[in-house]
This record gives C-alpha cells, structure tokens and sequence, in this order.
C-alpha cells in the first residue's frame, strides 16, 4: 500500500460484534490501523464524544469520524480495493 493511505483508528469494545467485519478486513486489505478496544468502563467516558454516543467508530485522520457499522465496514472494503467495482455485483452485496 502506498504512503497516502489515511490514518485509521477503529474504536470498539474487545470482542466480536459490530467491529469485527471492519478489523477483518482491513487485516486482509493489508491496511495499518490502531485497533482501539475500549472496556465498559472506558466506554462510560467516551460515550458523550462519539458521534450518535455510540461505537464502532472509525477516525480517518484524527479528525474524521464514521460512524455505524455498515458505513465502516464498506470504507474499509473499499479502501483496500475488496469491495466490487461491478454494480451487479455490488448490488448482490446489498
């Protein structure tokens, strides 16, 4: 991957979920990404500084953030290059 690629930090809790998908594949894109798994606890915190005070969210640059697990998720397909550029087939994957 090239030295343009983004910054990328996936906040989420320490288990599978909603955040696996995007840390899946951002490991088989090859993508670098701070994998922030945050506890409950921590969770309290941060809670009112999350968009829609809820996560998974990804921050792109240390200053933007996606939230909703869908939108990251085909972010983080597309950036490596696994989501289709194909519209049928695209529209298979919903």
């Amino acid at each position: 991957m090239t030295s343009s690629l983004p910054t990328l930090k996936l906040t989420y809790f320490p288990f599978r979920a909603k955040g696996e998908a995007s840390r899946l594949a951002l490991h088989i894109g090859g993508i670098s990404f701070e994998d922030d798994r945050v506890s409950r606890q921590a969770f309290v915190a941060i809670k009112p500084l999350q968009p829609f005070s809820q996560i998974p969210v990804l921050t792109i640059n240390k200053t933007i953030q996606i939230a909703q697990s869908i939108a990251i998720v085909k972010y983080t397909e597309i950036l490596p290059g696994l989501y289709p550029t194909d519209c049928l087939l695209k529209a298979a994957l919903g």
